[in-house]
């Protein structure tokens, strides 16, 4: 038999995480622009699919693109975009999540 208090706490938390999570999309959106892809160098990456993803990396003025995808984006650096991963980034010096 299920105790009625655990189960409306965790309904209450997994209403909480949802919020939370809309909450997150809604200011992302809200920060977000439309990027026109023009394509200007296909085809770079051996990947067409990720020609799209470096031309608005490119096109935003990043610094780093944070990707498990190394392999797609090993050329990338002499546009003065570093390609790096996850864990990589999060330990460099002034990253936070």
């Amino acid at each position: 038999m299920v105790n009625p208090s655990i189960y409306g706490q965790k309904q209450n938390s997994a209403c909480y995480f949802f919020i939370k999570v809309c909450g997150f999309l809604r200011y992302l959106v809200s920060i977000a622009h439309l990027q026109d892809v023009f394509y200007l160098w296909r085809p770079f990456s051996r990947d067409p699919n990720d020609d799209m993803v470096l031309e608005c990396a490119f096109a935003s003025g990043i610094r780093y693109l944070v990707t498990h995808n190394l392999r797609d984006f090993n050329d990338i650096e002499r546009l003065g975009v570093i390609p790096t991963t996850p864990s990589a980034f999060m330990s460099m010096p002034g990253s936070r999540l």
